[in-house]
């Protein structure tokens, strides 16, 4: 099991790659019990989103997502995510995530919102 506790955080992005949807004005609420998180997130281009997933080692994370966006799409993909502690206290996660209809690719980074 974990030491990180995202339980009742929320994140934004500081960063995604251009096949990306998500973006400073996009908010993430985690959530979590145990070695599952889940998350809801919406903002900017994103009407609502959830994601799904567990811990698969100390700072690692699987993740499915889903949302709808503004042009009324639903995109679906899934993530792999690195947690790290930043001095400041607040939790960094690097994402490499793939869509499941274009299978286009890309890399973002969220941090927590204090």
């Amino acid at each position: 099991m974990s030491s990180f506790n995202l339980n009742e955080r929320q994140f934004t992005a500081l960063f995604n790659s251009v096949h990306g949807q998500v973006n400073q004005e996009t908010v993430f609420s985690y959530f979590q019990e145990g070695k599952f998180i889940w998350a809801t997130y919406s903002g900017g281009d994103i009407d609502i989103g959830t994601l799904s997933g567990y811990f698969i080692s100390e700072d690692s994370l699987h993740f499915r997502y889903g949302h709808w966006d503004k042009s009324g799409e639903f995109r679906s993909g899934s993530c792999t995510s690195k947690l790290n502690l930043q001095e400041d206290g607040r939790i960094r996660i690097y994402e490499e995530w793939i869509w499941d209809d274009e299978q286009e690719s890309g890399e973002s980074t969220l941090i927590e919102i204090l």
